[in-house]
């Protein structure tokens, strides 16, 4: 319509059609306190000129002069639809299957499609659309609402051109279910936001060059997984066998800072090898072919020793004898992970000490003892000539 509605010139049609008029003030809301009680506005021709608009709930009639009797008659409820362009068409069609073939006029403004209906049965209060789905939001309200004359109406049809008795009833359960297929829709039509950061590559336990530390805990946190049990050892304290490691321990201070200290482990479920004398490669390889294990050394000693699992305990280990050379197996005590030996030489594993798995070394159990005996006595005497320039005394 293209002239201004006034609530002079529209309020009596207003009132013929069924609904409740109102004018409004400089605000663009009712004047007085209409949600509480009725008020006689056409009594005062100052209202005359204001814009005129529609009550969705009016007030029971205090008395026999209020301008509305029957107040309950003249309620109605709305949709406001606020949603992005591609969304309207949807959420119009989910709006018109509960109108059904009765009217239902629509006023647009800024943006927002505002649907009247006839209010079926008791007021209530708005129901809405989740608030995740913002900014397209969804609203049904039937109490202290109002609905403007002027504006833009679809189709030319306003409630200037329709009673209310020909709106399309909506009742609050008929809006909760319309309210319930909106936020599918809005669900399946939501634009997918990230909210996490992409993942980053994670950070490595051990940076390069860096040595392994008791203060590292996440890399503690990866040892006890492959079944270490790590605790801080001074840097330069060596492994300790049998009953020495119980007295280690009770030397332990815990009321020092260990973070920088060493990484050293109970012999709990391994067994550890050594070797007497300088090295020899046939002793290495006799002890590497009993299965896989890893290999430590320090700094500037060829002497290695071998770790590999133990799963069945018996006391804190033997030596294993032949002719030419003696190797011990410890079983109990204390290894150093990540340290230096008495003389400060730092030890170097054959792999990253953080990859070592106690499931993925051979099993080196007592009868393994034997096996590596006859193998150690099959081995000739050591010949050193080659390392010393001497040539071996042969009997005469």
């Amino acid at each position: 319509m293209e002239h201004q509605l006034t609530f002079g010139n529209a309020s009596a049609l207003l009132h013929q059609n069924g609904f409740a008029p109102i004018p409004l003030g400089d605000n663009g809301k009712p004047l007085g306190p209409v949600y509480v009680t009725q008020i006689d506005f056409a009594r005062n021709p100052s209202n005359a000129d204001l814009p005129v608009a529609v009550l969705t709930s009016a007030p029971m009639p205090q008395g026999p002069h209020a301008p509305i009797q029957s107040a309950q008659d003249t309620w109605l409820a709305t949709v406001a639809v606020a949603v992005r362009d591609e969304l309207k068409a949807d959420v119009d069609a989910i709006v018109k299957r509960y109108t059904g073939a009765a009217k239902c006029p629509v006023r647009v403004a800024d943006g927002t499609a505002l649907y009247v209906f006839k209010l079926a049965g008791d007021r209530f209060s708005t129901l809405a659309t989740a608030y995740g789905h913002q900014p397209d939001t969804v609203r049904v309200e039937s109490a202290a609402s109002f609905v403007k004359l002027n504006g833009q109406w679809k189709e030319g049809l306003s409630l200037l051109d329709l009673s209310r008795d020909e709106l399309a009833p909506l009742s609050r359960d008929h809006a909760q279910a319309l309210i319930d297929e909106v936020d599918r829709l809005l669900d399946d039509r939501a634009p997918r936001i990230d909210y996490f950061p992409p993942p980053r590559a994670p950070r490595p336990l051990l940076q390069p060059g860096a040595r392994l530390t008791y203060g590292n805990t996440r890399a503690m946190d990866v040892l006890r997984e492959h079944g270490f049990q790590p605790f801080p050892i001074r840097w330069g304290h060596d492994d300790v066998e049998g009953d020495g490691f119980s007295d280690f321990m009770g030397r332990w201070h815990y009321n020092v800072d260990v973070s920088e200290h060493g990484v050293g482990t109970s012999l709990k479920g391994f067994a550890l090898l050594s070797f007497s004398g300088r090295y020899r490669a046939d002793v290495d390889d006799a002890i590497r072919s009993m299965g896989a294990c890893v290999v430590r050394k320090a700094a500037g000693d060829d002497r290695p020793v071998y770790l590999f699992r133990c799963d069945h305990q018996g006391g804190a280990g033997e030596t294993v004898y032949s002719p030419h050379v003696h190797v011990r197996v410890h079983r109990a005590g204390l290894m150093v992970l990540s340290g230096a030996d008495a003389n400060g030489r730092a030890y170097a594993w054959s792999r990253d000490v953080l990859t070592i798995k106690s499931s993925e070394l051979a099993a080196f159990e007592l009868h393994d003892s034997k096996r590596l005996e006859r193998l150690l006595e099959a081995l000739p005497p050591a010949d050193y000539s080659k390392a010393t320039g001497k040539k071996r005394k042969t009997a005469a």
